[in-house]
């Protein structure tokens, strides 16, 4: 194979903690929120033998939402300096090994319930949002709600998804009980013709659409390729599942206009 026909995978962006801000008590995780060399802010999430999943967990959901169009933030791998290395933050900490790094939008209300659809372009959000939840069997479902942008929604905290929130990742599958996804009411308001844009996204999802994502995790992290192709796998062989939720979800929109 010549030079000119090697595929180059992307790479994550990558930036560094100038100075950790502050941790966040309310999630299990308790991310660490940093300023950092670029300018921007990163709620920032560790990876280790303790917790092997979560940070996986983020980057695929993630980037599997970018995929179908989901409004899902902006990431970046954070590399911590050897004099910020291992220091507690509130009841956080910052690791020795590079971190994900969710972008900080600020202004917000941190939610678990679908509320605003008639505001700022959320009617169309919605459905893309339930297609992610879906498709990565989305647990502990939460969400930001921008105070700044007329209360518009993002999904984030996507670390105990695939099955991972009660222990080592599981994934379960539609036929099992741990693999329907359960996810929050969905009130009326929500437009038709996004339902169906999104039905078409998912119908249309394919390999090569995240054939990208293992190339996305640290090499430091050490994790295993298979590993990652595992979740994608899993994530496509839900499709079937996805479309059937959106299509019903459509339906019911189609009923109350």
């Amino acid at each position: 194979m010549s030079d000119a026909q090697v595929i180059q995978l992307p790479r994550p962006q990558r930036t560094r903690v100038v100075q950790p801000v502050t941790a966040a008590n309310e999630t299990g995780s308790r991310p660490v929120l940093c300023l950092c060399e670029d300018g921007k802010k990163y709620w920032c999430k560790g990876h280790s033998e303790d917790s092997p999943d979560e940070a996986v967990n983020e980057i695929v959901s993630v980037e599997v939402g970018k995929a179908l169009g989901a409004p899902v933030l902006d990431w970046a791998v954070v590399d911590v300096p050897n004099s910020l290395a291992g220091r507690r933050v509130g009841k956080g900490s910052l690791s020795r090994r590079p971190m994900f790094g969710s972008l900080e939008k600020a202004g917000t209300n941190h939610r678990y319930d679908v509320t605003s659809i008639r505001r700022d372009g959320n009617a169309e959000r919605v459905p893309y949002l339930v297609a992610l939840w879906k498709l990565c069997n989305a647990e502990d479902i939460q969400m930001l709600y921008c105070l700044a942008e007329d209360d518009q929604v993002w999904s984030i905290d996507h670390g105990f998804w695939f099955g991972s929130h009660e222990g080592p990742r599981g994934l379960f599958m539609p036929s099992e009980l741990a693999g329907r996804t359960e996810i929050p009411k969905i009130g009326r308001g929500t437009s038709v013709e996004a339902w169906e844009s999104a039905t078409e996204a998912v119908s249309s999802l394919r390999r090569p659409d995240l054939a990208h994502i293992p190339s996305m995790i640290p090499a430091e992290w050490n994790v295993d390729p298979r590993e990652v192709e595992d979740i994608i796998n899993y994530v496509l062989e839900r499709v079937p599942y996805t479309v059937k939720t959106l299509e019903d979800y459509g339906r019911l929109a189609r009923k109350e206009l």
